[in-house]
C-alpha cells in the first residue's frame, strides 16, 4: 500500500536508481502483502471500528477502497493503526527462512511504499528475523519502477505487470487481489517456498 504524499524519506536519495553492487544479482522485496500479513490486522480494525466485516478472500481488487466504498485516506489511516502495533502483524509463512537462504547468493533489498514509519518496519523485520542488505522506503508504489534490480517479489498486480513490460523478472505472491492477473507473463507463487523454486529455476 502507498504512503500518503505528505511523507518523505531521505534514504530514497541514497538508493533510488542506483545499482547495488554487493553481490552479482539483487532481489527486491515488498513488505505489505508480500512479507507481512498486515491485511488481516487491517480487516480486524475495520470490523471493530467501522462495523464492516469482510474476509481476506473477498478482497479481489488491490484498491480495496473501491470494494468497501472508502476514501483512500481512510484506508491509509487504518494501515497506520495496524503498523502502530507492528508486533501483532504476522509474517507470511516461510519468508524468513527462504530469504536467509537467498541472501547467501543475492543482495536483498526491502522496498516499500508503506504508510508505516521506518522504525516500525525495521523493528518488524528484526522481530521476524528477516535479513536484508538495503532498506528503501519510497513515497509511493510507482517509484518502485525506477529501482534497479534483477528479481522483484510483489503482491501489487499493477506494479508487477509494469515490471514485466519493462522486461524485469517479477514474482507475484498469490493473493485474492492479484489472481485476475494470471496469464500475463508473470510468475505466481503460492508461498515463499515456491518463490525460492522459481528463482532457482530462472537462474539455472
Amino acid at each position: 500500500m502507498e504512503r500518503d504524499k505528505g511523507q518523505a524519506h531521505a534514504e530514497i536519495n541514497i538508493y533510488f536508481g542506483i545499482v547495488f553492487p554487493m553481490k552479482e544479482k539483487t532481489i527486491c522485496i515488498d513488505i505489505d502483502g508480500t512479507l507481512a500479513h498486515s491485511i488481516k490486522n487491517w480487516l480486524e480494525i475495520l470490523r471493530d471500528e467501522r462495523g464492516i466485516s469482510r474476509d481476506v478472500e473477498e478482497l479481489n481488487n488491490y484498491k480495496i477502497e473501491e470494494i468497501l466504498g472508502l476514501q483512500r485516506e481512510e484506508v491509509l489511516e487504518i494501515f497506520r493503526k495496524v503498523w502502530n502495533k507492528y508486533d501483532e502483524i504476522e509474517v507470511i509463512s516461510n519468508a524468513p527462512e527462504v530469504i536467509s537462504r537467498l541472501r547467501n547468493k543475492y543482495t536483498i533489498n526491502i522496498m516499500t511504499g508503506s504508510v508505516a514509519k521506518d522504525n516500525e518496519l525495521k523493528a518488524w523485520l528484526e522481530i521476524n528475523r528477516i535479513p536484508y542488505d538495503n532498506f528503501l522506503h519510497l513515497q509511493k508504489e510507482s517509484e518502485k519502477l525506477e529501482i534497479n534490480g534483477d528479481i522483484f517479489v510483489e503482491d501489487n498486480p499493477e506494479i508487477a505487470l509494469s515490471f514485466s513490460k519493462k522486461g524485469k523478472k517479477v514474482i507475484l505472491i498469490e493473493r485474492p487481489w492479484n489472481k485476475g492477473y494470471k496469464n500475463n507473463g508473470i510468475e505466481f507463487a503460492k508461498d515463499w517456498s515456491e518463490v525460492e523454486k522459481i528463482i532457482e529455476k530462472q537462474e539455472m
